[in-house]
């Protein structure tokens, strides 16, 4: 048997009717079809991506000379927050993300700053605040050390009679 169509269907309502007709039942579908896709979105799972992640390629911080911790936390921060963490003085994760990217001998700091700070006390603010103290401090300390060095050889190699001026009286 044919489905009905407008030609062979005796009941149809005449054209004008039928295409209005039409047009209301595919108006009613497109708003079933949006409830339910609007539906399935509320009960789907968030995805991956809206997940914070741990990022990749963190930067290594070792604590050398040259070594800017200012610096590296900032680009640590930077990369958290485009992976998806909330990246604020209270939280709890960030400094373990940046533990992660310690190498000796600052891991040595880390692993002795997690283990004396309290749980409840380990947040971003924290950690920064303890890492600037130290490593700015014991760098700004190797940086002067340096500097003393050299004056030292510049003193050893320049007699002491070249330092003394004549000043006019």
């Amino acid at each position: 048997m044919a489905p009905a169509t407008r030609k062979n269907d005796p009941d149809a309502p005449p054209g004008g009717e039928r295409q209005a007709e039409l047009e209301a039942q595919l108006t009613q579908l497109r708003a079933g079809i949006t409830a339910l896709q609007a539906n399935n979105q509320a009960q789907r799972q968030p995805p991956l991506e809206s997940k914070a992640r741990v990022p990749s390629g963190l930067p290594k911080f070792k604590a050398k000379r040259d070594d800017d911790v200012r610096q590296w936390l900032f680009q640590v921060e930077t990369l958290c927050r485009i992976n998806g963490h909330n990246a604020t003085d209270d939280n709890y994760t960030l400094p373990w993300i940046a533990g992660t990217a310690m190498e000796e001998p600052a891991s040595g700091w880390f692993l002795f700053w997690a283990s004396k700070t309290p749980t409840d006390m380990q947040t971003w603010r924290r950690f920064t605040g303890d890492a600037l103290a130290h490593f700015e401090a014991s760098n700004y300390q190797a940086v002067l050390r340096q500097k003393l060095r050299e004056l030292r050889r510049w003193h050893r190699r320049v007699p002491l009679e070249v330092l003394v001026i004549d000043l006019p009286r």
